[in-house]
């Protein structure tokens, strides 16, 4: 098991970055948020509204590739002010957690870990557990539902498993040419002097803005940040980014879809979710890329999910309460 002493936390220090300050709003008080870490050296961010019970809801917020936990600030932010607890994770080889061999962290290896730190908030009392994915973390994700113990998953920008989405070259066959929009860790200059094992993958400089946004749809200073503040991701999971790998969310497990309009790598064919058949059966938001938090969809993709979720847990409640009594 990757994640044995889930329960024992060491404290870490968080330094806030330029693309937090772009996303976060000033006027909403912070939530109660706790940095911590697990001995498989897993960092994680626990926050939490001021009044929790076992009935509070939490979310497990897991990024995408060559993102980090702070994807999810200002989602966390507003999922606290509805009275959700989250709990956002640097997935292995991902921000302040351990980078291991990369040829080795597989979507499948990412499943497992998620599925325990799911298991460490249910032994702490939780009901209710979400699995809150974006991308290549909503793949991982599915991986982590097969394995039971997911109440509710909401899967962002990533295609459903029966819409066909653009394939991706594995980054390893060093054949993707030259229009390919990631290179190996190393030579890029944020990350050159890093002592990882080689086969990371990072964005080419200049990349991510024709990637993950969608012109005339983002604030050009959140362009900027994103930029800065990019990460990496292992070449395992890059080369599984089409989802052929992935397992369907389990039977009964209520899961919602959602895709930007102008997500290029899910709907790669017209480049407009609500014509392209990768966009098939997904919510579709507007004003929004692939990565829906970052364009001037956010706020729409956040009442959605919020709307959603309150429907659900609360026939999960309900189920749950019967159960219960029975």
């Amino acid at each position: 098991m990757f994640l044995s002493a889930y329960a024992r936390f060491r404290k870490r220090i968080v330094v806030p970055t330029a693309l937090v300050a772009a996303l976060m709003t000033p006027t909403t008080p912070a939530p109660h948020c706790s940095p911590q870490s697990t001995e498989a050296g897993v960092a994680t961010w626990f926050c939490r509204p001021a009044r929790i019970t076992p009935r509070t809801p939490v979310q497990l917020l897991v990024h995408g590739a060559t993102y980090d936990h702070h994807y999810w600030d200002a989602y966390s932010r507003e999922a606290v002010r509805r009275g959700y607890a989250t709990l956002a994770v640097d997935r292995l080889g991902f921000g302040r957690s351990a980078h291991p061999d990369p040829t080795k962290l597989t979507l499948a290896a990412q499943g497992r870990v998620l599925h325990e730190l799911a298991m460490g908030l249910r032994r702490k009392g939780f009901r209710t557990i979400v699995l809150n994915g974006h991308s290549l973390g909503a793949l991982a994700g599915r991986h982590a539902a097969a394995l039971g113990g997911i109440d509710a998953m909401v899967l962002s920008g990533v295609a459903k498993p029966t819409a066909r989405a653009a394939r991706t070259p594995d980054p390893a066959s060093g054949s993707p040419g030259q229009d390919f929009p990631f290179w190996p860790a190393e030579q890029d200059p944020k990350f050159a002097n890093r002592n990882w094992p080689p086969g990371y993958m990072t964005t080419k400089p200049g990349a991510r803005a024709g990637l993950f946004l969608h012109e005339g749809d983002y604030d050009p200073a959140v362009a900027a940040a994103d930029e800065a503040n990019k990460d990496t991701v292992p070449s395992a999971e890059l080369a599984e980014a089409d989802g052929s790998t992935t397992p369907p969310p389990p039977a009964g497990t209520p899961v919602l879809t959602v895709l930007g309009r102008f997500d290029a790598l899910y709907c790669p064919t017209t480049g407009d979710c609500r014509t392209d058949p990768a966009g098939r059966g997904a919510h579709i938001v507007e004003r929004s890329g692939h990565c829906i938090n970052l364009g001037h969809g956010a706020a729409d993709f956040y009442r959605l999910t919020f709307s959603w979720l309150s429907k659900e847990i609360a026939v999960f409640a309900r189920s749950s309460d019967s159960s219960d009594a029975g």
